[in-house]
Parts: structure tokens; sequence; C-alpha cells
């Protein structure tokens, strides 16, 4: 316990921020999908957003920093959030940044029938999944943040 602290407290200020938003936010995020569904919750996201203005940090700093951050808190959350659940909070967090982000949405048939996947994509580049996960999915549409 003492040695994650000391882990958390040698971030820097932004990686801090922004895992602490994770951690809250999922648990947030998945009951709004289980109470208002996707497209209502997409929109309450994002007029959540104070401002949306970049910050600082070079914008691909702040991507790496935000996917970080939502893969993080989801891996040792109380949540293990999904993958529509965590690219909801990694688009929302990156629009709140100034930055466009475009939830994709796709679809295969795997060994045990039917799969599905969601991730975010910000300047033609995968964010917070694997760069050639398109390649194993069949694209279905996408979500623009901003």
């Amino acid at each position: 316990m003492i040695f994650a602290i000391n882990r958390f407290l040698r971030l820097s200020s932004q990686r801090r921020s922004l895992l602490i938003k994770s951690f809250f936010l999922l648990p947030t995020i998945d009951v709004l999908l289980r109470v208002a569904g996707y497209n209502r919750a997409r929109k309450l996201l994002l007029k959540s957003c104070l401002s949306v203005r970049p910050l600082p940090a070079s914008q691909a700093q702040m991507v790496r920093d935000v996917a970080w951050a939502v893969l993080t808190a989801s891996r040792r959350g109380a949540l293990r959030a999904t993958c529509l659940r965590r690219s909801l909070l990694i688009a929302h967090l990156l629009h709140c940044r100034g930055i466009s982000a475009e939830i994709q949405f796709a679809a295969r048939r795997g060994q045990k029938g039917f799969e599905a996947h969601a991730w975010v994509e910000s300047q033609g580049k995968v964010v917070g999944d694997s760069p050639t996960i398109g390649d194993y999915f069949t694209k279905l549409s996408g979500s623009r943040s901003n």
C-alpha cells in the first residue's frame, strides 16, 4: 500500500489529476449507460466539460496520459470497465481538453459467436487500445466527441 502511494505521489500533477478523475468517472459512466443509454450518456458527458481548452502539455503527450489514466483506473479500480465505458471516458477527457476524438464501433464473428468492440481514435490513431485493433474487426460506425 505504501509503495502504491509513493508511486502515485511521484506521478506528474497532470497524470495524478487524470487518474483521480478516471477512478471517479468510470463508475459514473457505468451508471449513466445503465440508466440513460449510450446516446444520452454521451450527450451528458459532452455537456459536462466546464470549459473546452487545451492544456499546456503537448497534444500527443496529453493523449498518452489520458489513455494511461483510464486504462490504469480500469485495471485497478473497483469497476473493471468494458471497452465502451473506457472509450466514453477517453473521448470525454480528450474533448474536455480540446482534442478531437471519435469512438469507433466494430464487430466480428468469433469462435464464440458475435463479438463487438469499441475504441477511440484521435487524429487517425487508436488511443488506449492496440494500434492494429481495426484489423480484427469490421467497423460499424463512429461517434465524434466534439
